[in-house]
C-alpha cells in the first residue's frame, strides 16, 4: 500500500488510508482481528492468567484467615488456662481465710466462756475480748 502523500492525485494520507479502492486494502480486512492493541488470542491468555491470579489470591486469603483462626484459639486456650490456675488460686485463698476466721471465732468463743480470774469482773473480761 502505497500511502505518500502526491499533491498530483489529491489524496491525503487520510483518505488513501481509507479508501477501499487503495492497493493492500483486502490485506487489511484479512488481517487476524485486533482489539485495540492486543489480539483476541492475547486477551484470552491474559484472562486465563488474571483467573489463576485471583485464584491463587483467594486461597492466599483463606489460608491467611485459617491462621489467624488457629492462633486466636490457641490463645483463647492459654486464657482459659492462666483463668483456672487463678481460680484455684482464689479457692485456695478463700478456704484459707475461713479456716483461720473458724479459728479466730473458735478461740473468741472459748476466751468469752472462760470463766473470770480471781479480781476479774465481767466488765473487765468483755472488755479484753473486744
Amino acid at each position: 500500500m502505497n500511502l505518500r502523500h502526491s499533491i498530483s492525485d489529491g489524496c491525503n494520507y487520510t483518505s488513501r488510508l481509507l479508501d477501499p479502492a487503495q492497493p493492500g486494502w483486502n490485506a487489511l480486512l484479512a488481517r487476524p482481528r485486533n482489539l485495540g492493541v492486543f489480539r483476541q488470542g492475547h486477551i484470552k491468555s491474559m484472562s486465563e492468567q488474571l483467573q489463576n491470579c485471583n485464584i491463587t489470591l483467594m486461597s492466599v486469603a483463606s489460608i491467611a484467615t485459617l491462621h489467624s483462626s488457629l492462633q486466636q484459639r490457641q490463645a483463647a486456650g492459654g486464657i482459659k488456662t492462666m483463668m483456672l490456675k487463678q481460680e484455684a488460686a482464689v479457692n485456695d485463698a478463700i478456704t484459707a481465710t475461713n479456716d483461720q476466721s473458724a479459728e479466730v471465732g473458735a478461740k473468741l468463743e472459748a476466751l468469752t466462756l472462760a470463766e473470770p480470774n480471781e479480781g476479774e469482773t465481767d466488765a473487765d473480761q468483755t472488755g479484753a475480748t473486744r
